[in-house]
């Protein structure tokens, strides 16, 4: 008997006019074969998967932050705060671009920050980059690992393209 998917969970936050942000919160549920709701989540091959563990399941939140126009070297940008009264994990800092960079690499630095201390997710090396060239980048080695509620995170543009910045960059983090 085939699983029926129900709709996502969803939610946006206002839009800054200058810098777009969203965060959604993601909860993948399903009818089993014996009519009882359960909780979905994918395997890192793509495959669906069934839930059958006590409590939520998978509760995975998605942050998106993205730059229209042409891509500057900055630091502080936006705070994005935790305010889903739990610790949440990194698992992804995800870049994409609609103009690639082209001379240099697009390099951007995620950072945690609290009650005014902040500091990177990243060990150097790993901050998530997007090839010159190329349209996307991403990481999944962090140097810190969570982030507690009533935390923000902060993005740096660290490199740009030399000969072209790249444009309209979009940062989705992705944690559980």
């Amino acid at each position: 008997m085939p699983w029926n998917v129900l709709p996502t969970l969803g939610e946006k936050q206002p839009t800054h006019p200058l810098k777009n942000i969203t965060a959604s919160l993601r909860l993948l549920c399903g009818i089993d074969p014996t009519s009882k709701g359960r909780v979905l989540r994918t395997d890192s091959a793509g495959n669906l998967q069934i839930v059958i563990a006590s409590g939520l399941g998978v509760l995975q939140k998605e942050w998106h932050y993205w730059i229209d126009g042409n891509i500057a070297v900055a630091t502080g940008l936006i705070r994005i705060f935790n305010l889903t009264g739990a610790t949440l994990a990194f698992q992804k800092v995800h870049l994409g671009v609609n103009t690639c960079p082209v001379g240099a690499n697009l390099i951007v630095d995620v950072n945690r920050g609290t009650d005014g201390y902040k500091a990177t997710i990243f060990a150097a090396g790993n901050r998530p980059t997007i090839l010159a060239g190329e349209y996307t980048g991403y990481s999944i080695t962090f140097q810190t690992l969570n982030i507690a509620d009533g935390s923000y995170l902060t993005f740096d543009i660290d490199q740009v393209g030399s000969s072209t910045p790249g444009a309209d960059l979009s940062i989705c983090v992705l944690l559980g």
